[in-house]
């Protein structure tokens, strides 16, 4: 007991189990996606002696990352390499479905202690008691329509308007008395809390404390309210006054574990194993297994956030056993969803993919359409993870259509965050931006400041796609000051990432490196080695731009150690050939094909048809530079072959650009010039300006190996306007000497 108060006295945090799962999604630690590009590369041809290509930097890198926040999808100079970090499409999706963070979820999440839950569950009922009684009496057709649409779908929409409808018509006729006033605005907070309307469930809740101030019920509900909010000092300072009112410990227990969630939003994840692991110490004394349960699913949510996922798969099959046990359906729904992310973090997909179906089937079958929601949004995850976009589309639309039938504002919001980064994935910026626009619209609306951050942040990644860096600079920075005033630390390191990656591609490297460095010690001081080595990555990117190959190699060495301690495949993977990017560039080919071999088998044993594509265009650069271009283009036209099955129109973009080089370097002028054209027109259709500036550089050489120079400068010259437009300074002053040289030659 003492114990307790002590730890109440430092501060508190309350979010149970199921409500937990949902908001560690929006913190969470998702998530992200490969996208390859092309890489340009132009040895010397023996009949056709062409000019190397001042952008060939050759680098296809196979690494991506996953964190929390936001898509990172970084096309360096000439290269198809992408900065392990920051988020893809797919991991931002992961972002939100990890823990199914929409608030379908909120009604498990509160029921930390079954007081709680069964307050909430009869707070429910009374609303509807309360509408069918209205119906009788009053005769009323708008209360027996909003009873058949809740019986039908789910759906509290029409419960929610009668309520508050009813609660304006006593107010002002004065019909009931205070008690009365708190029993309504108890049932509209409760059904508007489950509805996902949190400004009316806030209002409802604020009134009941007007006249109760000291109403436990109504202080931790609105703590949870402030915690989906990211008022994280508001939920903090509800928890603590929980904690501080609360005589028994059973609630006391669940109060802590509602500040360590807190905690682990704000990243200090060794506080909040100890807030929960206290909890879990008093609900396992008091007999209380599903106290017990629930902080077993806390701390391995923190052992994942850690990247230990043994340690947190221990919690998850505890949690399981106990809800197996008890018979908690709904838990068990969630316990499988948990275990489907840990999966995921494991890049075991098919599990992953079976885990999720388990948790859809449980909630199919309790009838609960927007826990179904968001089964649909983690499988589109997986889906997107497989490379199998269609389905993930379905996946996400699907979800789309029950959040809006439903009403519920925050589960669309993360439906067409989700849909963005799959057109984003696809190459469709136009529709990809629309889609995260409406996502910020909508979080805007809600006053759900995390959810701004992340869309500020996904945005941002778009407008660097196109080269608009300037938009790109002031989106992500309005998502970092948005982390850093909501002290969501993970989440922090990732605005740095991303502004690293932002800074690199204008060429500022000492920035780029201060940014990730940044990024390093968030991740160090959270203990997340796996952030570590993908900070260890990004800086690696930086001395390989500098030309300090010896440093970047050092660094790549260390995110490999890393990821092999932590079993982490996929990042080996990315860490393999990564380093035989470095030995193609020292020019130790035979080293280089090995590494794109091991990265490549580890992909194919993963089935991640993106990953290999990355490793055949590697492959396929090493095999040109050795003058077997015959293999070399048999290299990209399997990856030519997977970005078109994918429907990843990047990537087919940058192939057909890649066997346009290699055409030329054969001397076929007519299929070089198809093959770039094509390019062309895929990036001028993406609105890529970086990938249109290189083709047309490529379309140059063509037509100066021609002999048509004018034409050749004329390329050359939308080339260097767009380079010197988005800032490449490094890319532009090369096609200015290409400029140079011909009006030299002239």
């Amino acid at each position: 007991m003492a114990l307790c108060k002590r730890l109440f006295k430092k501060q508190w945090r309350d979010f149970t189990t199921n409500q937990r799962n949902g908001l560690l999604v929006l913190v969470a630690t998702l998530l992200l996606g490969v996208v390859a590009f092309c890489a340009w590369l132009w040895p010397r041809s023996g009949r056709n002696a062409m000019r190397a290509n001042p952008l060939a930097l050759a680098d296809v890198n196979s690494t991506m990352q996953t964190v929390s926040g936001q898509w990172n999808v970084l096309q360096a100079a000439g290269s198809t390499y992408i900065d392990r970090a920051g988020a893809d499409p797919l991991w931002l999706a992961n972002q939100y479905a990890d823990t199914s963070r929409t608030l379908g979820q909120v009604e498990e999440r509160l029921a930390q202690s079954e007081q709680e839950r069964q307050r909430l569950k009869e707070e429910c009922e009374a609303a509807l008691k309360r509408v069918e009684e209205l119906q009788v009496t009053g005769n009323r057709a708008d209360a027996k329509d909003a009873i058949r649409q809740y019986r039908e779908s789910g759906d509290m929409t029409g419960l929610l308007k009668l309520l508050i409808k009813e609660e304006a018509h006593q107010r002002q006729e004065l019909m009931y008395h205070i008690d009365e006033r708190i029993k309504l605005n108890r049932e509209i907070a409760a059904v508007a809390y489950l509805k996902g309307d949190i400004d009316t469930a806030k209002q409802a809740i604020e009134a009941v404390l007007e006249i109760q101030p000291n109403d436990l019920f109504a202080i931790n509900q609105r703590g949870h309210i402030h915690l989906l909010q990211g008022r994280l000092q508001d939920a903090e300072r509800d928890y603590l006054r929980v904690g501080e009112l609360a005589q028994e410990e059973g609630t006391r227990a669940a109060a802590l574990g509602n500040l360590g969630i807190v905690r682990e939003i704000r990243g200090d994840l060794d506080e909040a194993m100890q807030l929960h692991q206290t909890a879990l110490a008093i609900t396992t004394r008091l007999g209380q297994p599903e106290g017990v349960a629930s902080s077993c699913v806390n701390l391995g949510l923190v052992y994942k956030a850690r990247a230990d996922l043994d340690a947190a798969e221990q919690m998850f099959e505890k949690a399981l056993a106990i809800d197996e046990k008890l018979g908690r359906l709904s838990a068990l729904a969630n316990d499988y969803a948990n275990l489907g992310f840990l999966y995921q973090a494991r890049a075991d997909l098919d599990n992953a993919e079976k885990m999720q179906q388990k948790s859809l089937a449980i909630n199919k079958t309790l009838g609960r359409p927007s826990a179904i929601a968001n089964n649909y949004m983690n499988l589109g995850v997986v889906y997107m993870s497989k490379g199998d976009l269609d389905k993930a589309e379905r996946m996400y639309g699907d979800a789309l259509d029950i959040y809006k039938g439903l009403d519920q504002l925050d589960g669309m919001a993360t439906c067409y965050v989700n849909l963005g980064g799959l057109h984003k994935a696809t190459g469709d910026l136009d529709e990809a931006e629309r889609a995260c626009q409406k996502a910020l619209d909508i979080d805007e609306k809600l006053g759900r400041l995390e959810g701004v951050a992340n869309d500020c942040a996904c945005l941002g990644a778009i407008y660097r796609t196109r080269g608009n860096l300037d938009e790109a600079e002031q989106m992500l920075e309005r998502s970092l000051a948005v982390n850093e005033k909501l002290r969501r630390v993970t989440d922090t390191g990732n605005s740095y990432v991303e502004l690293g990656l932002l800074y690199k591609v204008r060429g500022q490297l000492d920035k780029a490196e201060v940014m990730y460095q940044k990024a390093i010690e968030i991740s160090e001081n959270l203990g997340r080695l796996d952030g570590v080595a993908d900070g260890y990555v990004n800086l690696g990117f930086v001395y390989q731009a500098r030309g300090d190959l010896d440093e970047a190699e050092r660094l790549c060495e260390k995110a490999l150690e890393i990821h092999d301690s932590l079993a982490d495949l996929d990042g080996m993977a990315k860490d393999y050939g990564n380093l035989g990017l470095i030995s193609q560039k020292r020019g130790d080919l035979v080293a280089a094909e090995q590494l794109q071999h091991k990265a490549l088998a580890i992909n194919e044993k993963l089935g991640r048809p993106k990953g290999m594509a990355v490793n055949y265009g590697n492959l396929a650069i090493v095999h040109q530079l050795n003058g077997d271009l015959r293999t070399a283009e048999e290299m990209y036209r399997k990856a030519l072959t997977i970005y078109e099955e994918l429907k990843q129109l990047e990537g087919v973009a940058g192939e057909c650009g890649n066997l346009g080089n290699l055409r030329l370097a054969c001397g076929d002028l007519h299929e070089a010039t198809r093959l770039c054209e094509r390019a062309l027109e895929i990036f001028e259709e993406l609105g890529y300006t970086e990938g249109v500036a290189r083709q047309c550089a490529t379309l140059g050489l063509v037509c100066e190996a021609r002999g048509d120079l004018a034409k050749a400068r004329e390329y050359w010259q939308t080339s260097l306007s767009i380079f010197t437009k988005i800032g490449m300074r490094v890319e532009a002053s090369k096609i200015q000497a290409l400029i140079n040289n011909s009006v030299a030659g002239n």
